[in-house]
């Protein structure tokens, strides 16, 4: 049996690919422009008119939709199940002409999928009738349909998300722009709770930006980036969720950048989420997430910055199935977590009273830096963890490391501890050895194994790095931060391992691995 790893992979080489627009398999295009007549044909001299003639004609394999770019087109483009196309020949719509075409929803959504297969969509902006407006649904609807591709699109102005997914398989998205919804900027769920029928979803190089926060819902969290729930085999790679929530009605939980619930087998990498935010007194408002229910999934290679909540949570809420054999590796946060209830750069919670559903992850080789708040916080009110293991981060602070100082089953391993002023905080203790002898922990062949010390490196004035393209460039390549490369927990016969650091430097044989280092 191959492991899950194995059929995520493909995934990743798909993402790297790409969008194929062969005209050669078309048989038919029909063109629609505001210009034109609905007793027209549909050719590009004599376009058809309205959404409503459009939906008249036959769709199916082959056939390519186009509206006129840079023109508006009132109400919902709905694809059923008589509109299909087909691994050969895909059901393509797009624009034509200069620009990208747009389609209003008004009060509803503007494009929906339902049933359907084989589509590919590209080259659109759809556009709501705004959060205040009158707009009650999502922008872009896929829901049970199978093998859709959509690319360059822009999503604004909806009341729940720019682009929710419902129950589909082998969806991709690549570069969406979802900004100014209210539930979410990108959104997977299913439709059948608990049910993980979401299945093989990318997302590559999408941005949401400025969702706020959904006035309709009083009682759970909006205003998410991107989230996806009820899914399997997942991939998301180089996106951006920037300056999100912060205007939802609710005062609980709250909402996150980039976050999966009720997943398997799931990697976000290479992500940027930065100045993310949660309604005044409630929770969340991080940068990343990993939360109920998700299981054999990794966070790395991603940078999370002035985000109101934690910069990465680790969080398993009551009535979730296990959570358990997951990895955040390789990835920075700079002052996270400076506004929200147990805000701090790295966050975990159980609020499940058996802490055998919340178990095994390995957090490893990653940078916290933190000026307003601590670097690792255990959440008021959390159960017992079980197989926690921290090695090999460097945590650096202004103030107390860890908050509260009290321990729930964790283990710490080969660390880097310290302060701006070169001290150590964690209770009452401030050195590291004194603490780790105490608590148990950085402690290996009876000598301290972790390390003191203050790197705490200054980042240049009015630095910020919003394209994950230039994670790299993030001006923290110096010898202190050595660390960061090199050993890694062996986990390798749960998750693969990682090939390079953050800063894509590729890592040691699995020889200078540590055996010894896991639960």
């Amino acid at each position: 049996m191959l492991p899950w790893y194995a059929h995520v992979f493909p995934l990743i080489l798909h993402a790297c690919m790409p969008s194929v627009w062969n005209p050669q398999a078309e048989s038919r295009t029909i063109f629609v422009s505001p210009s034109g007549d609905d007793a027209f044909p549909g050719t590009r001299e004599r376009p058809i008119r309205s959404l409503a003639r459009l939906q008249a004609l036959p769709l199916g394999p082959g056939v390519q939709i186009r509206f006129e770019g840079g023109q508006r087109f009132e109400g919902t483009l709905r694809i059923d199940s008589a509109a299909r196309g087909s691994e050969a020949q895909p059901l393509r719509i797009g624009a034509y002409g200069e620009g990208r075409a747009i389609l209003d929803g008004g009060h509803g959504p503007a494009v929906v999928l339902s049933g359907t297969a084989h589509v590919q969509i590209r080259d659109l902006v759809l556009r709501g009738a705004g959060l205040d407006s009158g707009n009650t649904a999502s922008g872009l609807i896929i829901s049970q349909s199978q093998h859709v591709e959509v690319s360059d699109l822009e999503a604004c102005g909806f009341q729940r998300a720019g682009v929710l997914i419902e129950s589909a398989q082998h969806v991709t998205l690549r570069r969406v722009h979802a900004h100014r919804n209210g539930g979410a900027g990108i959104e997977a769920a299913g439709l059948q709770y608990p049910l993980r029928d979401n299945y093989a979803l990318t997302l590559t190089g999408c941005r949401a930006e400025r969702n706020p926060g959904n006035p309709a819902v009083r009682d759970n969290h909006s205003g998410n980036g991107i989230v996806v729930g009820l899914a399997r085999q997942v991939l998301i790679d180089s996106c951006v969720a920037a300056e999100n929530g912060g205007s939802m009605p609710w005062r609980g939980n709250g909402p996150v950048g980039i976050w999966v619930w009720e997943c398997d087998s799931v990697v976000i990498q290479h992500c940027i989420a930065y100045r993310n935010r949660t309604a005044p007194g409630a929770r969340d408002g991080g940068g990343f997430d990993l939360d109920g229910g998700v299981t054999y999934s990794i966070v790395q290679y991603n940078l999370s910055w002035e985000n109101e909540g934690a910069g990465f949570g680790i969080f398993q809420y009551p009535g979730a199935t296990p959570w358990h054999s997951n990895a955040f590796r390789y990835n920075v946060s700079i002052d996270d977590g400076h506004t929200a209830p147990d805000g701090a750069g790295i966050a975990w919670w159980n609020g499940d009273r058996d802490s055998s559903t919340f178990r095994r992850c390995w957090i490893h080789n990653n940078l916290i830096i933190n000026r307003r708040a601590p670097a690792l916080a255990y959440v008021s009110g959390s159960y017992h963890s079980s197989g926690f293991v921290f090695f090999r981060n460097i945590f650096q602070t202004a103030g107390p490391l860890l908050m509260p100082p009290e321990l729930h089953g964790e283990r710490f391993a080969g660390n880097v501890w310290g302060t701006a002023d070169g001290g150590f905080r964690i209770g009452r203790y401030r050195t590291a050895e004194a603490w780790a002898k105490a608590a148990g922990q950085e402690w290996q062949d009876g000598r301290f194994a972790g390390q003191q010390a203050s790197l705490y490196p200054e980042l240049p004035a009015g630095w910020q790095i919003t394209d994950p393209a230039q994670l790299h460039t993030l001006p923290l390549r110096t010898a202190a931060l050595l660390p960061l490369y090199g050993d890694a927990p062996d986990y390798s016969a749960v998750l693969p391992p990682a090939a390079a650091d953050f800063f894509g430097r590729p890592l040691p044989p699995d020889a200078a691995r540590r055996p010894g280092i896991g639960p």
